[in-house]
């Protein structure tokens, strides 16, 4: 998973880095997509203390302590990974 910010709480990635390719094409179209997007990725995160994250330059994150990175990073998908 890529690594977007480093604050004194821990690291922020992009929402969209956690989810795959198929979780992203599974919501349908509409207004509220990026709002479901959102909703999925941060439950994705909740076992890895991943949490909501906004400030004035840095909107729809997710950040994750230091002490939970690593795992984070191998459990979530990377932002290369492709379906088959």
């Amino acid at each position: 998973m890529k690594k977007e910010y480093k604050t004194f709480q821990g690291y922020v990635t992009h929402f969209l880095n956690v989810l795959t390719e198929e979780e992203k094409e599974s919501v349908s179209s509409g207004v509220d997509r990026i709002e479901k997007l959102y909703a999925m990725a941060i439950r994705k995160a909740k076992p890895y203390k991943g949490t909501r994250f906004h400030t004035l330059n840095f909107g729809g994150g997710i950040i994750f302590p230091f002490c939970c990175w690593e795992n984070a990073c191998n459990n979530l998908p990377k932002k290369s990974e492709k379906p088959a």
